[in-house]
Order: structure tokens, then C-alpha cells, then sequence
């Protein structure tokens, strides 16, 4: 018997419960990052595929997927925890995305090399998923 009400238990509980562990804490705050600099700075995040968002429309658009998206699902992956019924879920899913893009870019080479940051990425990407995987 630890002296504590139950109603103590269930608030420390739900509390250690609802912490974000590191790895997932770091898949965030790429995503977040990425997310930012694409809001910010679309010429950036795109510059490292030699591409080169010249027309508002592109610009738009990378600003929408990888800035948009990038920021939802770093807060996503930070909001999970207070949610037990649905962070395994989200977890999956984010992993999942992520390996999607990794698989992706396997794909890709297979039909034509890419240069080095396609590459690095493919590693990061599955890192990440690696890292979501072990928090599930």
C-alpha cells in the first residue's frame, strides 16, 4: 500500500502515461523542423534534390507538404501520448509513412541513382521509423 488515493494513483499514472519518450520526441522535432524550414524557406528544403520552387505554385506546394505536414505530424507525434487509446496507432501510421518513403526512394534508384541526399535521406527515413517501431 503506497498511502496514496486512488484517484492520486490514476493522476500520476495517467501523467507518466502521457510522456513523450525521446525517440518519439526526436521524430517530432524533425518533422517540426523540416515543417518550418519548408514553411519558411521552401528554396531550402527542396535545394538538397536540386529542385527549385520558381512559380508560387511550387512554392505552395512544397510549403503545404513538407511544411504543413511536416509541423501536423511533429505536434501529432507530441499530442499522441495524452491520447493512450490512439498513440500506438498514430505511432504506426508515422512509421508506416515514413518506410513508404524510404521504399520510395528504393524504387527510385532502381530505375535511375540518385545523388547523395536522396541517399542520406533514405537512411534518416528509416532511422525514424526504426525508433517510432520501438516505442510501440
Amino acid at each position: 500500500l503506497s498511502g496514496r488515493s486512488e484517484s492520486e494513483s490514476t493522476i500520476q499514472m495517467t501523467a507518466e502515461s502521457s510522456l513523450v519518450s525521446i525517440q518519439v520526441a526526436i521524430v517530432a522535432i524533425f518533422f517540426i523542423t523540416m515543417g518550418l524550414a519548408a514553411l519558411i524557406s521552401p528554396h531550402f528544403v527542396v535545394g538538397f534534390f536540386r529542385l527549385s520552387p520558381v512559380h508560387p505554385d511550387s512554392r505552395n506546394e512544397v510549403r503545404a507538404v513538407y511544411g504543413g505536414f511536416g509541423v501536423a505530424v511533429g505536434a501529432l507525434l507530441f499530442a499522441a501520448p495524452f491520447y493512450p487509446g490512439v498513440n500506438g496507432g498514430v505511432l504506426l501510421a508515422v512509421c508506416v509513412s515514413l518506410l513508404g518513403m524510404a521504399g520510395g526512394r528504393i524504387v527510385a534508384a532502381l530505375i535511375e541513382w540518385p545523388g547523395q541526399w536522396p541517399v542520406v535521406f533514405f537512411f534518416v527515413e528509416c532511422a525514424l521509423a526504426v525508433m517510432l517501431l520501438l516505442d510501440i
